[in-house]
C-alpha cells in the first residue's frame, strides 16, 4: 500500500508509477591529442515524474481521503498554491505492508513543483488526471570552518564554499565553445572569460579555436 503526500496533503489515489531520475551534469572536452576527457561533476537535481488521478465522485473505491471526500478542484488548488508560492515543500512516499508496518524507510524530500498538466477526458467521467514533475530542492552550500587570530584571540569563521574555491586545472583544451561557456563550466563563473582571454591573448572570446590549449593561471 502506498501513500503520497504533497506537503501535508494526502493524494487520494496513489500513482501507479513514479519515475525517479538522477540527472547527469558531466561534461566532455576535446583534447589536443584528438581524444576526449570526461569532467565528472556532482549529479544534477533528482527529478520525480508521476501521474496523479483525482476522482470526480466519492464512489471511487481505491481513493483514501483525510476528513472525507474532496473533489478535484480542492487538490488543483493545492497544486496551484505550491507552484505560486515559489518555495520548496516536503514530498513523501509512504510504503506500507498489509500489517501496517513500513516496507522501508520513506524520508520526506524537499522538492519544488516544476510543472504539471490538467487532463480531462469525457471517457473518464469527472475524473481529472494530473501529470506532475518535481525537482529535489538543492541543499545549502557546505560551509568551511576556519579560525583566525585577532588581538591574540581565536575566532571561528564560517564561509560558504563557492565553485571558485574548488581546485581547477592549470590548463584546458578549448572545446570550440565561447570562452564564457568554458569559464562557467570550469570556474562556475562565466564572467572570468575576460581574465582568461587576457591571459591567453584572445581577441575574440566567442571564437576560440577548438583544440587550443588555454592557460587558466
Amino acid at each position: 500500500m502506498y501513500r503520497f503526500y504533497f506537503d501535508k496533503t494526502l493524494i487520494p489515489v496513489a500513482p501507479k508509477k513514479t519515475t525517479t531520475k538522477i540527472n547527469n551534469r558531466n561534461e566532455t572536452l576535446d583534447l589536443a591529442s584528438d581524444g576526449e576527457i570526461n569532467i565528472l561533476k556532482a549529479p544534477g537535481l533528482t527529478e520525480f515524474n508521476l501521474e496523479v488521478l483525482l476522482p470526480g465522485t466519492s464512489d471511487f473505491r481505491q481513493a483514501v481521503y483525510e476528513g472525507g471526500f474532496k473533489d478535484p478542484s480542492y487538490f488543483l488548488g493545492i497544486f496551484e498554491q505550491l507552484k505560486l508560492s515559489k518555495k520548496p515543500f516536503l514530498f513523501s512516499i509512504v510504503r506500507m505492508l498489509d500489517n501496517g508496518s513500513i516496507s522501508f524507510p520513506s524520508f520526506p524530500i524537499l522538492v519544488s513543483l516544476e510543472e504539471y498538466e490538467i487532463e480531462e477526458d469525457a471517457e473518464n467521467g469527472f475524473d481529472v488526471i494530473v501529470p506532475i514533475k518535481l525537482l529535489k530542492s538543492r541543499e545549502e552550500a557546505p560551509e568551511l570552518v576556519k579560525t583566525k587570530q585577532i588581538n591574540g584571540k581565536t575566532y571561528v569563521e564560517k564561509t560558504k564554499v563557492r565553485q571558485s574555491d574548488k581546485a581547477v586545472p592549470k590548463t584546458i583544451v578549448s572545446s570550440g565553445s565561447p570562452l564564457w561557456n568554458m569559464c562557467k563550466l570550469i570556474f562556475g563563473d562565466g564572467e572570468k572569460f575576460r581574465e582568461i582571454a587576457k591571459l591567453n591573448n584572445i581577441d575574440d572570446p566567442n571564437n576560440v579555436p577548438k583544440g587550443q590549449v588555454l592557460r587558466l593561471e
